[in-house]
């Protein structure tokens, strides 16, 4: 795959990816710095195991990127909007969340051409998941407070979830249970992917806004920002006594997003940054 032209102006893509240690408290320190062409904003990002490579939301497009050379190995433009991304191996796609259209852009992995475009039911879709155990494909629309499920083949919406909140970053456990922050109402809700029914609240209180929701393993996670603090935290959102980690008092600005690499044994954290564009920082 030939790598994409570079863009007008150079931006950096800082991306700190720390080694998970569960038995004790992790060292943070940046791992990598990767340059990435082009003008905007950055917002969530994907890390895809399987095939090495890391999508990354970057004003309309999607960056994509080698995780090994920490390259820049393609692109997929013309996402209005773009949020989140969903990948889908078993069906050869991938999906965009565009905010600006309330659509959602299906592109083939392996060509990152596009194959479809998608209209959901809820306005500014801004988070993504692929759901594998039903195939299907769940839209979080953070100004139309509620959720889209389409089939992963035809893109048929199978059904809109009412979540009454502004929906963050999602994360699911694979056997058809989804959980998402409500950053207004600083609520993790878990969703029956099956029932497309809301089964249970977790209430994050005394904590507020959440930014996001991360599953590794047999624990869920929720990422979280302050507004008047400028750090992120990771705090787990079961129903009981919550623990949280500081991700470091240098990296300051708003965080976005979290997703946990397996494999890698790494968090990828991500907020927004003035001076560095876009970041991460991971923990244990």
């Amino acid at each position: 795959m030939k790598p994409i032209p570079a863009f007008s102006r150079v931006a950096s893509l800082p991306l700190l990816l720390l080694l998970l240690v569960f038995p004790a408290r992790a060292d943070y320190h940046i791992a990598a710095k990767i340059q990435v062409g082009g003008e905007g904003g950055w917002d969530y990002l994907e890390p895809d195991v399987a095939a090495r490579r890391l999508y990354v939301a970057h004003q309309n497009n999607v960056v994509v990127v080698d995780m090994d050379s920490l390259k820049v190995v393609g692109n997929v433009p013309n996402c209005p909007g773009m949020g989140g991304v969903a990948i889908a191996h078993e069906l050869n796609r991938g999906y965009t969340a565009n905010g600006a259209e309330d659509t959602v852009t299906v592109f083939a992995l392996d060509t990152l051409k596009e194959i479809g475009r998608w209209k959901v039911t809820g306005k500014r879709p801004n988070q993504i998941i692929y759901e594998p155990a039903t195939q299907q494909v769940f839209t979080f629309n953070s100004t139309g407070r509620n959720v889209t499920a389409l089939d992963g083949r035809t893109g048929a919406v199978l059904g809109t979830i009412e979540v009454d909140g502004r929906t963050e970053f999602p994360a699911f456990d694979g056997k058809g249970m989804i959980y998402d922050s409500l950053q207004d109402k600083a609520t993790v809700v878990a969703i029956d992917a099956r029932t497309l029914k809301v089964t249970a609240t977790y209430p994050l209180a005394p904590h507020t806004q959440p930014a996001g929701t991360v599953k590794t393993g047999h624990e869920r996670s929720c990422s979280k920002y302050s507004p008047t603090k400028p750090w992120s935290r990771v705090r787990d959102c079961r129903p009981r006594p919550l623990r949280s980690r500081n991700c470091g008092a240098e990296n300051t600005g708003r965080a976005r997003g979290t997703r946990f690499s397996r494999s890698a044994s790494r968090f990828f954290i991500g907020w927004k940054n003035a001076a560095a564009g876009f970041g991460g920082c991971a923990t244990g």
